[in-house]
């Protein structure tokens, strides 16, 4: 099964007021795990890191730090 593409974004010019992390304050996090969870262990897949970017964790993930590593509850005592 192939999965949808996810569309790119295009990067602001430096010191733009629509920069990402202005629209969005969780892009720095975002980043930041795709570097130090996805890249730093190997994963190099484009569309898999491009997800990882986009995906508003935070919006899912009720925990104190969403873009941490860390396992994640998912009900009955169980982790993902």
């Amino acid at each position: 099964m192939r999965w949808p593409r996810i569309p790119r974004r295009r990067s602001a010019a430096p010191g733009a007021s629509d920069a990402p992390e202005t629209r969005d304050p969780h892009a720095r996090e975002r980043a930041s795990m795709v570097a130090t969870q996805l890249e730093a262990r190997g994963i190099t897949d484009p569309d898999v890191l491009a997800a990882f970017r986009a995906v508003p964790r935070h919006e899912f993930v009720d925990e104190p730090d969403p873009y941490g590593d860390h396992a994640l509850p998912v009900g009955s005592g169980q982790t993902i």
